[in-house]
């Protein structure tokens, strides 16, 4: 380390975070699940205290890993260290203690206006949220201690190092401004990850820890690590002697001495496949889908069944607020990278089994995932949230309300839907995540009408099919994914899949 004062680059700090949490998701995602469902235990048992008790607790814990994070591009659970495990768990109840005071001075200032304002008449009277006081009360709270929690950000991290408090909080203090910058990044990440119900949470809180370790680093002068990608060493192999020739057979009477025989291998289970013209068509992604699901229902049906099976389990309401993380979690995190796959995979072959479902870029997919979650529940939820303003109190009993706000917020999703449904297919394929969300934004905005076509009729399809006893999605959901699948190779300009039989098989 060294004694001078260093600047902090937030938008370095973020990326480096973003690829470290990516390279390194199989640790931090468990460690921030099992952190949330004990937070929902805790927060059910002992209420306020369950909630101080997780976050000190967790708040240590972070800061340990990413702390060694810095050191180690590719960490595993098995190297963790924990030598400074007590004086950080005294360190973050610091912080946390700084936090209350802060709202405690905020609150002896504030009380009595607010006290006065709030209930002059001995009981609230009803106004709109920005005019509440009690929301600008909060507010300010929320501000103020906005505005200190740059200075006490470095104290967890300093203790897990061994690096003096006082020092980190001048360094710190240096860096207030830049600071602030990286908090408000970080909130907006926390904020866009508890738009997916919460599920990307689990991405976006050890992506702000570790942003927060690479920026207490720059502070210091400690260097960091740059995340590489791992490699397999390869073992050497023993040297062979080389082949003799073989002579050429002698050809046939009449036969053309110089003719060469052809190597080219065609496999049987691969579909005839042209280039993709940048343009979907609906009737030809249906008309394949088809023709697919029917070539290989059995593993359709099978990966189906499965999918649903766990949707159900983990949207189980006996789990109660469990659920409300399980769920999403279980939906972004299994069911959408495999669903995703297995549709891709079957663009190549006529039939595969469960096991080629696999994804090959599984933690791009799931983020990506949760991105096109988070930019596709606001518009309808907000258009809901409109109407439900707007509403007179007096509405007419049996009026069917919730089917039509229902049906208002359907439509409105659909809307949206073309520019973001072909994020995941392009993610799977190997995109990075940054190229599968600009690639499938304009090839959705090429593609919007086609796209919105084909999303009205898969909404179509499944409802029928959750109309038949719910067994009629085990041959809706595959025809929908399939058709998806085409619709990416089409909009990519990839290889397009070609029914053998398929009337659309012509382009002119």
């Amino acid at each position: 380390m060294t004694a001078n004062p260093k600047t902090i680059n937030a938008r370095a700090a973020f990326e480096w975070s973003i690829r470290t949490v990516l390279n390194n998701w199989a640790i931090w995602v468990p460690l921030t699940l099992v952190a949330f469902l004990a937070w929902v235990v805790l927060w059910v048992l002992l209420q306020f205290y369950g909630h101080l008790i997780v976050f000190v607790l967790a708040s240590a814990l972070f800061a340990i890993v990413a702390l060694q994070q810095t050191q180690h591009p590719r960490l595993r659970l098995t190297e963790l260290e924990f030598p400074r495990a007590f004086q950080t768990l005294g360190a973050t109840a610091v912080v946390e203690l700084i936090g209350f005071l802060s709202f405690a001075l905020w609150l002896g200032i504030a009380a009595p206006s607010f006290a006065a304002l709030v209930d002059p008449y001995g009981e609230r009277p009803p106004t709109p949220l920005y005019a509440d006081p009690a929301a600008w009360f909060i507010l300010g709270g929320f501000v103020a201690f906005v505005v200190l929690a740059p200075l006490c950000s470095f104290l967890p991290l300093a203790a897990a190092d061994g690096y003096g408090l006082l020092a980190a909080t001048k360094r710190a203090a240096a860096n207030w401004l830049r600071l602030m910058a990286l908090e408000a990044l970080s909130l907006l990440t926390l904020l866009i990850g508890a738009v997916c119900i919460g599920v990307g949470l689990l991405v976006a809180v050890p992506i702000v820890v570790c942003a927060f370790a690479h920026a207490y680093c720059q502070a210091v002068g400690r260097t960091v690590e740059e995340p590489t990608e791992p490699t397999v060493p390869t073992e050497p192999t023993e040297p062979t002697e080389p082949e003799k020739p073989t002579p050429a057979p002698t050809p046939a009477p009449g036969e053309n001495p110089y003719a060469q025989a052809s190597n080219t291998y065609i496999d049987p289970q691969a579909w005839p496949t042209e280039p993709g013209t940048g343009r979907v068509r609906v009737g030809r992604a249906f008309s394949w889908a088809w023709a697919a699901f029917t070539g290989n229902w059995a593993t359709c049906v099978q990966l189906t069944f499965a999918f649903l099976v766990i949707s159900v389990v983990a949207g189980n309401p006996l789990l109660f607020i469990v659920a409300l993380f399980l769920f999403p979690a279980v939906w972004f995190v299994v069911v959408v990278p495999f669903a995703v796959s297995a549709a891709l995979r079957q663009t190549d072959r006529i039939t595969f089994s469960i096991g080629e479902a696999k994804p090959l870029h599984f933690a791009q997919t799931v983020v990506v995932g949760l991105f096109a979650a988070a930019i596709s529940w606001p518009v309808p939820s907000a258009v809901r949230w409109a109407l439900h303003q707007t509403l007179p109190w007096d509405v007419p009993e049996g009026t069917p309300m919730g089917p039509i706000m229902l049906g208002i917020g359907l439509l409105c999703y659909l809307a949206v839907s073309p520019l973001w449904a072909l994020m995941p297919f392009f993610a799977t394929d190997g995109s990075g995540i940054g190229q599968a969300i600009g690639r499938g934004f304009r090839r959705g905005v090429r593609n919007y009408f086609p796209l919105l076509a084909l999303a009205l009729v898969c909404t179509v399809l499944n409802i029928l099919g959750a109309a038949v006893l719910g067994l009629g999605l085990l041959v809706t959901i595959p025809l929908s994914l399939l058709a998806y699948a085409h619709a990416y190779r089409e909009a990519s300009r990839g290889p397009v899949p070609v029914n053998k039989h398929s009337t659309y098989r012509s382009r002119n």
